[in-house]
């Protein structure tokens, strides 16, 4: 069992953690970023580097309006509504 110094030192190393990654990913995006707005401006779908090729363009997905369809028909929602069971660990 973990005591509550152990317990401590665990969360503040989580939180540590996840302020790198949310560092990492803003990181990411800005690249990413980048790289869209250049072949944007260049009008490419595509382009090749001597190591990658680099595919940018729009997808159109379509999305179930779950919410909607609750709002709508909360009789069918509920006939068809699924109950799962999993864990979850809060820390405040």
């Amino acid at each position: 069992m973990l005591g509550d110094r152990a317990l401590d030192n665990r969360i503040n190393k989580i939180r540590e953690l996840e302020a790198q990654k949310k560092a990492l990913d803003d990181q990411i995006n800005a690249l990413k970023n980048e790289i869209r707005e250049d072949m944007k401006s260049k009008g490419e779908e595509v382009h090749c580097t001597s190591n990658f090729t680099i595919h940018f363009k729009e997808v159109v997905s379509c999305t179930f309006d779950s919410s909607r369809f609750k709002k709508e028909h909360l009789d069918l929602y509920s006939k068809y509504q699924k109950s799962t069971t999993s864990t979850r660990l809060i820390i405040n």
